[in-house]
Order: structure tokens, then sequence, then C-alpha cells
């Protein structure tokens, strides 16, 4: 591709303005439309791949939900680790997803509007994962390719296409996952675990090749107590928490020092994160006693004080992929309705936990309230 023809191609897209916002349109169009060959020239400084539009999605985000080719998905990983280190957690769509969020869910569970060659890739991995899984050949054929670092071109012709897929995949969550932790060496079962958003096949598949992990220590704490402490937006695409208490049962009775604030159990830091009574039902069962736990907090305390969730991320996570809801939402009143709408099922939820808390065990409510 000549300059000459690079130039055309950013004269039309940018309506013949000149600013950061035009040139940060201008690449996320190109990783859309999958001309990745204009991305050298467009990508000027690197903060451009951080640039959001109206609804929060930044050029990482397309890049993460358009099944890049190895060595592009890599150069924008590269580019963008070389900004702000949190953006890959903070940068969050209107609908509350991080970059972490839309890779995951684009490869295993894509939204209705979403392409149907990204769905058809989806169902086809999906596939490929429930046949390793069952197969002790192909699971090992995946760790040994994964451990050795093999090139996958050495080996294409060799291996069967599930695990061919399930390698490639493997690997783009891998490059993802150092570029976020800013680290060559990472647990991924912990990495998953943090960033709240696991689908259970990924949980099945982390867990199957590195059983070890759901057992190693990250700054004091296991992967159970990273899973009780993170923020998850949508709970559908979390499923973690019971392959994890499945491959180490005595961490849901293992304490950690949860920001040097005193020793939590993975329930106390469940409630505290905001988990709603449903989700944290698997680590009640597990540990039972920790409803009698009253150190540092009893647990009703600790659910009072959890962070409140955001009833305009609720409300609009309502109206994703609803045509109906989408035109409600450009009406003004319609929209505050529907903001309300949130706020009451979130209060809800808050209520409900409280009333579960209280009904398994009365004496949590401290005598001086």
């Amino acid at each position: 591709m000549t300059m000459a023809l690079r130039r055309e191609y950013r004269s039309v897209t940018d309506d013949y303005r000149e600013s950061r916002v035009t040139i940060a349109s201008q690449v996320q169009k190109a990783i859309r439309d999958g001309d990745l060959l204009w991305l050298p020239d467009l990508v000027v400084e690197n903060q451009l791949l951080w640039e959001a539009n109206s609804s929060g999605w930044t050029a990482v985000h397309y890049a993460a939900s358009h099944f890049l080719p190895t060595e592009w998905w890599d150069w924008i990983l590269t580019r963008a680790a070389s900004c702000e280190k949190e953006n890959f957690w903070s940068c969050r769509t209107v609908l509350g997803e991080s970059v972490i969020d839309i890779f995951v869910q684009s490869y295993l569970q894509p939204l209705p509007w979403q392409s149907v060659q990204v769905k058809n890739r989806s169902q086809y991995l999906l596939e490929a994962i429930d046949k390793v899984c069952s197969s002790p050949e192909y699971l090992q054929m995946v760790r040994r390719n994964l451990q050795q670092q093999k090139s996958l071109e050495g080996y294409r012709r060799q291996l069967p296409t599930v695990v061919h897929r399930c390698i490639d995949f493997w690997i783009h969550l891998d490059m993802l996952c150092r570029a976020a932790c800013h680290s060559r060496t990472v647990n991924m079962v912990a990495f998953l675990a943090q960033t709240g958003t696991c689908p259970q096949p990924l949980a099945r598949l982390a867990l199957q090749l590195f059983p070890q992990q759901a057992q190693e220590r990250n700054n004091g704490m296991l992967p159970l107590h990273l899973w009780a402490k993170s923020h998850s937006y949508n709970t559908r695409m979390d499923g973690l928490l019971q392959p994890l208490l499945q491959a180490y049962p005595q961490a849901a009775t293992t304490t950690c020092n949860a920001n040097r604030q005193g020793y939590y159990y993975p329930l106390q830091l469940a409630l505290a994160s905001g988990k709603s009574w449903t989700q944290v039902q698997p680590l009640v069962k597990a540990a039972p006693h920790v409803l009698e736990y009253k150190e540092p907090l009893p647990l009703i305390v600790l659910a009072c004080l959890a962070p409140k969730r955001c009833p305009l991320t609720r409300a609009r996570q309502a109206c994703a992929g609803e045509k109906g809801l989408v035109t409600l939402w450009n009406l003004v009143r319609a929209k505050q309705e529907l903001i309300e709408k949130a706020n009451e099922q979130l209060e809800c939820e808050q209520l409900t936990t409280l009333y579960h808390i209280l009904q398994a065990y009365p004496q949590a409510l401290p005598k001086n309230v």
C-alpha cells in the first residue's frame, strides 16, 4: 500500500478534519474493517489506541472483539501496554466492559449484535474446548505445546483442529494477560479470577491445563480470594467459583490479609465486594462456619458497606441488544424510568443478601444495632 493510497483513506474517513478524536476513530474503523495494514501510519501516538468513542469503546476494545491475527494482536497490545498501566482494567464501555471482558465475551459468549463470523468462531472454539477437556490425549497436546512455547506455524499440520483452536485462543489470551499485568510470568487462573470474567468453559480449560495454579498465592492471595474481591460487570460471564472450589476446596477455609486491614475468608471478601447471595452460596456451603466469624467485621456489616453498583450501567445493560429498549433509551422520560427500575433492582438484591445472611445466622446482627 502506497502513502498516496493511505492519505486517500485518511481523507475519506476523517471527514476532512484533523484532530485527535478523528484520528482515533480512523484507527477504530481500520480495526473494524480489517484494514490492519493502515495501523502503522494511523497510530502516530500509542495513546490513540485508548481514545474512546461515545459508547466507551477504544481501538483496543475493537481489537479484542475481532479475532485478530497473532502478529497484529501483539502489535496492538505492545503499544497499548506502553500507556497508562491500568487502562486494560479501567477503560470501560458504557455497559461497564473492560478490554478483558470484551475479549472473553467475543470468544465465548458473543452478544446478539456481534457479527455472524464472531458467533461462528465462538461456537467452533466452545466445541473445541469441550472436546479437548474430554480427552486426556488432546489436553496433553495443548499443555505440552503451551509449556514448550512452540511456534504454531511449525506444528499446524500435525495438530488436530480442535487442539489447534484451543492453543491459538490460549496464546491470544496469554498475550492479553501479560500486557494487562505488565509481567512476563503470570498465573492465568489468578488473572481470570481477578477479572471477574471467566465463563465456565474457560474456567474448565484453565484448571484442567494448570490445576496447580488454584493453590498458588499471588501477593498472599489464592485465586479464590482474588475472585471474591473482583468486580464482575455481568454475572452471567462468571463461572469460575465452582471449578475453583473443586480444584482446591481448602481455599474456602483459608484466610488472607486483604489490604493489610485484617484476615478475611473468601466469603467475607465476596460480600464486601458487593456480590449477591446467589453468587456466594457455594462459598456458604463450603465454609458455613464463616457465617459466625466476626473479625474484622461481621458479615452483615461487610454486606452493608459493600460498594453500590451503578444504576445507569445496569439500565444500559438491560437495553443492550434489545431494539425496543434501545428506542426507549433515546427518550429522556423512558430513560429515567429505566434507571429508576435498575436502582430498585440493585437495592432489592442487596436487601435479599442481607435477609439471607440473617436467616442463615441470626446472631450476625451486632447487638448494638
